[in-house]
C-alpha cells in the first residue's frame, strides 16, 4: 500500500480531528471562512474565525467533502498516529485499534452517565495527547 493510500485509509477511518474528538474547532481566516461558506452555507456557524467541530463537511464514508477548499490549519495538520503509520513505526493494525479505542471512549463520553462520561473524557484527553498530538 502506498503512503498516500495508507494515509487516505487511516484518515477516512479515523476522522477524529474533524468530528470534535481532538479539536473543538479549527481556526480559519476570514477569507477561508468566506470560501467555505460559499461552498457550504452554515459550515462556519456564523463565525469568521473558526470552523466548529464536528465539521458539517465531514462525511462518514467519504471524509471531507470540502477537502479541495479545506483551511490551512486542516491542510497543515498531520496527526502523530498518521505520521508514525506512514513512516512504518506503527502498524496499520495498531493504528486502527487506537482509532477504535478513541471512538469507543468518545461514544462513552457522549452517552454514559456523569461519572463514567467524565472518566472517558479524561482517558480520551490522555490518549489524544499520547497518540495524536505528540511530536
Amino acid at each position: 500500500m502506498t503512503d498516500n493510500a495508507l494515509a487516505s485509509d487511516i484518515c477516512i477511518a479515523c476522522q477524529l480531528c474533524c468530528n470534535g474528538t481532538i479539536f473543538p474547532s479549527i481556526s480559519v481566516s476570514a477569507r477561508e471562512a468566506a470560501r467555505l461558506e460559499h461552498h457550504q452555507p452554515g459550515i462556519c456557524n456564523g463565525s469568521r474565525s473558526e470552523l466548529p467541530t464536528p465539521c458539517i463537511a465531514l462525511s462518514r464514508n467519504e471524509g471531507c467533502t470540502a477537502y479541495h477548499l479545506r483551511p490551512n490549519a486542516c491542510a497543515a495538520f498531520t496527526c502523530s498516529l498518521l505520521h508514525r503509520a506512514t513512516m512504518g513505526s506503527l502498524s496499520l493494525e495498531k493504528a486502527e485499534q487506537i482509532i477504535e479505542d478513541m471512538k469507543e471512549l468518545k461514544k462513552t463520553a457522549d452517552h454514559a452517565g456523569e461519572e463514567e462520561a467524565e472518566t472517558a473524557r479524561r482517558a480520551l484527553r490522555k490518549l489524544t495527547r499520547k497518540e495524536f498530538l505528540r511530536d
